[in-house]
């Protein structure tokens, strides 16, 4: 019984030990949400390089392309004086990427906004990929970037975590209360009377 006890309370501690983060994060992502939008932290991001790009809500500092692939409408703002934003597909920006020209003289765009806090929205049938350079395409971009998507999925993605770290935690309670519950003490049996022996 002493074994039933301690394995159920390890088993228990590392099931609360997963629960908890879970749930954490389940809150987290549901609190992004905002009516039919969910708009991600800020990224404060600076390269060295000539380009920032990015896919799937990944900022990529690295200049390595990533890609966006079949994600619905995304909202993209950059915060900075003389950026340029745009979208295309992947292999036409690292084809762009290797000649050095600035951003605005290319015709590869699906949608681009530059100048000041410039923001552009995708909505991509493919394999994208976002870019964030100065108008000039100079190196060195300093830029803050704020990118919005639809709501759905981050809610259903939180459902799905808050649903796995409930489990967690009903299973980590359950694992506890075999560990920690007291045995019942024996119910005494009552001596029977004895009877004084007749002479």
């Amino acid at each position: 019984m002493t074994f039933v006890k301690i394995t159920s309370g390890i088993l228990g501690a590392i099931l609360a030990m997963v629960a908890i983060p879970l749930l954490v994060v389940s809150i987290g992502m549901f609190s992004l949400t905002d009516g039919d939008e969910a708009v991600l932290p800020t990224i404060s991001a600076t390269t060295s390089s000539r380009a920032m790009t990015f896919g799937e809500v990944d900022l990529d500092w690295d200049g390595s392309i990533t890609t966006l692939d079949d994600v619905d409408h995304i909202s993209v703002t950059v915060e900075g004086d003389d950026l340029f934003i745009g979208v295309a597909r992947s292999i036409d920006v690292e084809r762009f990427l290797d000649t050095g020209l600035p951003p605005t003289v290319v015709d590869i765009w699906a949608d681009a906004d530059s100048g000041p806090d410039p923001a552009i929205a995708i909505d991509p049938d493919g394999v994208w990929t976002a870019v964030v350079m100065n108008v000039d395409g100079t190196t060195g971009v300093d830029a803050d970037v704020t990118v919005s998507l639809p709501a759905t999925p981050i809610r259903v993605a939180s459902v799905a975590v808050m649903g796995a770290g409930a489990m967690a935690a009903i299973a980590a309670t359950l694992l506890f209360i075999v560990a920690f519950r007291r045995p019942r003490p024996a119910a005494v049996q009552p001596t029977p009377e004895r009877q004084p022996e007749t002479v």
